[in-house]
C-alpha cells in the first residue's frame, strides 16, 4: 500500500512539472518620434553599444568614433543608406539579424538591436536620415 501511495505521489508531481509553461517576452512596440536625428536618436544608439570600439578611425568601414564621422560615412562617398527603399540599406540590415557580413553579428559580442531599436533606425531612414 506504501509501495502505491509513494508511486501514485512520484507520478501526481511527474505530470504536474510536464505542465510547466514556457512564457515568451515579447516587448512593446514604442512607435518612433517623428522627428529622428543622427546626432540625438541614431548615434547614441550606437554609442551604447559600444560600435566605435570595432569601427575606429583607419579600421572598419564606417568610422563611428565620432557623431560627424559617422554620419558622413554612413550617408555619403560609399553611403550605406538607401532612401527609395529603407529595409534595404546595408546600415539597416547590418544591426538586423538579416545581417550576414563577414564579420559576423554586429554589433560584436552584443546582443542583436532590440526591435524597437531597429524600428527606430529604419524610421531615421525614412524620415531622410537628417543629420
Amino acid at each position: 500500500m506504501k509501495k502505491l501511495f509513494f508511486i501514485s505521489v512520484a507520478l501526481l508531481a511527474l505530470s504536474i512539472q510536464s505542465c510547466k509553461k514556457d512564457y515568451l517576452y515579447v516587448q512593446k512596440f514604442v512607435p518612433p518620434p517623428p522627428d529622428l536625428s543622427f546626432a540625438t536618436n541614431i548615434y547614441p544608439l550606437m554609442t551604447s553599444y559600444n560600435c566605435a570600439n570595432c569601427h575606429s578611425p583607419g579600421d572598419n568601414f564606417p568610422d563611428l568614433s565620432t557623431s560627424q564621422n559617422a554620419y558622413s560615412d554612413i550617408t555619403t562617398g560609399n553611403p550605406q543608406l538607401i532612401n527609395s527603399n529603407p529595409a534595404s540599406s546595408r546600415f539597416y540590415i547590418a544591426v538586423t539579424s538579416a545581417y550576414n557580413g563577414i564579420s559576423g553579428q554586429m554589433p560584436t559580442n552584443a546582443p542583436y538591436l532590440t526591435s524597437n531599436e531597429q524600428e527606430l533606425v529604419l524610421a531615421w531612414i525614412s524620415q531622410g536620415a537628417k543629420p
